[in-house]
């Protein structure tokens, strides 16, 4: 179990890193090559457009594996391309009118219809990457899961924002915008073809995604999902549209860094989700919990030396973001202890959601979002980004000790089972 998890994850972890490298220099590049106000507002639409992405998605990802995996496992190749090109087709339909509400957001806030289209484009191509991502997941093709939107697009506005730099050309927010969506939409085309979805192939009995239980699960994933993203993307959001897109500016930066602390998590959920889901089908419960214990001992290891590495090189590294300042030392201390404290009670989630047991999740997410949200906006109505940071911390850890408490009613999951951890018992 060790060793399986230790060579697969390495290999996703290895993608990982370079993802959240280049994550790391879209970043600090574009804080230093974009106008402040600019950067501001490009951190505040990539905010957004995370959160709006998410319900596009319409939980179609952690679905997706949930239902392609056994089907792969099985060898029913063609049933499992069936029903992923099914769930794209959901996620085309729900995240449309979302993306044209968050363009309206964007012409309404004065902005610019460029900006607005921008906008609406990127909500849409991140919502069809959730389906997609979850079949590249099933398949196990990891570079085709993470590396179109994770690496390949930033590297891609990286690439062009660069030759306009070098050729003394504007980056305002009215040209960096769309050169972005514009990016993003290849990169979504891309995994279209690579996993041959087509939108119109005939459903049948067994793999429809439009059945109605499945639409009602989708529901459910997409709150829980909507929860993940608004912890990491929901603080910046209040700070640029409740203080100003400056402070924005220097609160993005930090935000991102302190995900790197997390960069962890989702190599090891990529990973597990689909054999738990093969584990859940097959019954076998014990092999469940002995592989969740592994996998949040790797976590908690990690995250702690990667948090304590960053906190203390932050004076070495602040001058290569163009809008850091030391005050945001603090700001990153705080950040870093959601995921320090996260990593120590797992992936309860991943369990639940493969296992169908989504309502009692879903209904503590709804209530962790609404909370947090109405929180993080008193926190920004205060214009301190220290009170920002606490609160977004704490509603993260929140949310996730509430999964972990599910997790051991429900199945009888613990973060760690220490008698599981025997090299004796079969992996």
């Amino acid at each position: 179990m060790v060793r399986w998890l230790l060579t697969r994850g390495a290999y996703t972890a290895f993608l990982k890193v370079v993802a959240m490298g280049v994550t790391l220099l879209f970043v600090a590049l574009l804080s230093n090559w974009m106008p402040k106000a600019d950067y501001g507002v490009l951190a505040l639409i990539l905010s957004v457009a995370a959160l709006a992405g998410a319900v596009g998605g319409f939980g179609q990802s952690d679905l997706v594996i949930r239902e392609v995996a056994p089907l792969v496992s099985a060898g029913r190749v063609e049933d499992a391309r069936n029903y992923l090109s099914q769930a794209v087709l959901i996620s085309l339909v729900v995240s449309l009118p979302v993306a044209l509400m968050v363009g309206a957001y964007f012409l309404l806030a004065d902005h610019g219809v460029g900006v607005a289209f921008a906008a609406i484009v990127l909500v849409t191509a991140w919502s069809l990457g959730y389906p997609l991502q979850g079949g590249a997941r099933s398949w196990g093709r990891y570079l085709l899961a993470l590396g179109p939107r994770d690496i390949f697009w930033r590297v891609g506005v990286l690439l062009v924002c660069g030759i306009l730099v070098y050729l003394d050309q504007p980056t305002t927010i009215t040209v960096i915008a769309p050169v972005a969506a514009v990016v993003l939409t290849i990169a979504v085309v891309v995994q279209l073809f690579a996993l041959r979805v087509t939108l119109l192939r005939k459903p049948d009995d067994y793999s429809s995604a439009f059945n109605k239980t499945r639409l009602m699960a989708s529901g459910a994933l997409m709150l829980s999902l909507l929860t993940i993203q608004a912890q990491n993307n929901v603080d910046t959001f209040f700070v640029g549209s409740v203080i100003s897109v400056e402070a924005a500016a220097e609160y993005y930066p930090v935000n991102r860094l302190s995900l790197v602390a997390g960069f962890f998590f989702l190599p090891v959920q990529m990973l597990i989700a689909p054999r738990m889901a093969t584990m859940i089908s097959e019954g076998n419960l014990g092999q469940l919990k002995r592989l969740n214990s592994f996998a949040t001992l790797l976590l908690a290891v990690i995250t702690l030396v990667v948090s304590a590495t960053l906190l203390f090189a932050f004076p070495w590294f602040r001058g290569y973001f163009g809008t850091l300042s030391s005050e945001t030392h603090v700001i990153l201390a705080i950040l870093l202890l959601a995921p320090v404290l996260n990593s120590a009670l797992g992936l309860p989630d991943v369990p639940l959601i493969m296992s169908g047991r989504l309502k009692k999740l879903v209904t503590w997410n709804v209530v962790t979002l609404i909370v947090g949200s109405l929180s993080l906006y008193l926190a920004a109505a205060s214009s301190s980004l220290v009170a920002v940071a606490s609160v977004a911390s704490g509603a993260i850890v929140l949310r996730k000790l509430g999964a972990a408490v599910l997790a051991w009613f429900a199945l009888g999951i613990k973060p760690i089972h220490f008698e599981l951890l025997s090299p004796k018992i079969s992996s």
